[in-house]
């Protein structure tokens, strides 16, 4: 039997994707704020979900946490994160609906 190797993706985490996250990014379909986003880890993407999730209810700027909130709810998805382990039971990643 031959050695199989499987390719692993390795992620690379290339700096913070929220200061990539402007008008211009979004008008070209968010393309560095995505590659940013790929290379953070599980963890850390789920962390961010969850805080931008509680940041989308504030008035005056949640617009901007609930779009940001959907790129990080995309990427969990791709990953095959469909819930977020909590105490009082899974949190189910979704994007919002404005």
């Amino acid at each position: 039997m031959a050695n199989i190797e499987v390719a692993k993706t390795e992620r690379v985490y290339i700096g913070q994707a929220d200061s990539c996250f402007t008008t211009a990014d979004s008008q070209n379909g968010y393309p560095e704020t995505r590659k940013r986003l790929a290379g953070y880890d599980d963890a850390m993407l789920q962390r961010e979900y969850l805080a931008e999730q509680r940041h989308g209810f504030n008035k005056m700027f949640g617009h901007n946490s609930r779009a940001f909130c959907n790129l990080l709810a995309d990427e969990l998805i791709a990953r095959g994160i469909t819930h977020i382990p909590n105490i009082f039971g899974a949190i189910e990643v979704r994007r919002w609906t404005y």
